[in-house]
């Protein structure tokens, strides 16, 4: 109904106002007009179809525990720690292949632990002009088992990197060596293979 049509009391047939809610004659209320009907909303695009397979994966990744991210330094380090293992694990092998022999003299010898009577012994070399150091631990529950000061031992160095150092009796493989080799590799490809950050 248009706001500019003339409206008639139902009652009396008196003429009523535009926004009259009682006949002025009679008093009888006036039914107001309906007001217009809301807009339809616009129409919505249809949804994609999804396939059964693609409903069950997005499923499955809902439900799927977040995976915990380690931090990028922690992943670092453990790397730096497997490669450590790995050349203290494959030192004695190296020295045996590609070692210089040569002959140290113990400069010292002392109690590392007391407890499990184990010791230090202290060797100095020269190679190259220059002069190294090396150690190792032994233990002996007798100290006349141990190599006196002044005492010569035959050790292997790297000539690259006369750092790299060891007692020639410690250069053969052994099942500690493997077990650092190993310990070294997981380290460094479980961190490595798994997506840094």
């Amino acid at each position: 109904m248009s706001t500019d049509e003339q409206r008639y009391c139902e009652q009396c047939g008196a003429p009523l106002g535009p926004n009259a809610r009682f006949c002025g004659k009679c008093g009888q209320p006036v039914a107001q007009p309906a007001p217009p009907p809301p807009a339809p909303p616009p129409p919505q695009p249809p949804a994609p179809a999804v396939s059964r397979a693609q409903a069950q994966a997005c499923a499955v990744m809902e439900t799927a525990p977040k995976k915990k991210r380690t931090p990028i330094l922690g992943r670092l380090l453990a790397i730096l720690v497997g490669l450590v293992l790995i050349v203290l694990g494959l030192r004695g092998p190296i020295l045996s292949i590609a070692g210089q022999p040569e002959t140290a003299v113990i400069t010292d010898v002392s109690v590392s632990d007391r407890e499990d009577h184990e010791y230090q012994i202290t060797y100095r070399f020269v190679a190259g002009g220059k002069a190294y150091t090396g150690s190792w631990n032994q233990e002996a529950l007798n100290v006349a088992t141990l190599p006196n000061e002044g005492a010569q031992v035959s050790i292997r160095y790297l000539p690259a990197w006369p750092n790299l150092n060891a007692p020639a009796r410690d250069t053969a493989p052994s099942l500690t060596s493997l077990l650092l080799v190993g310990l070294g590799v997981l380290l460094v490809v479980f961190n490595g293979r798994v997506r840094i950050g």
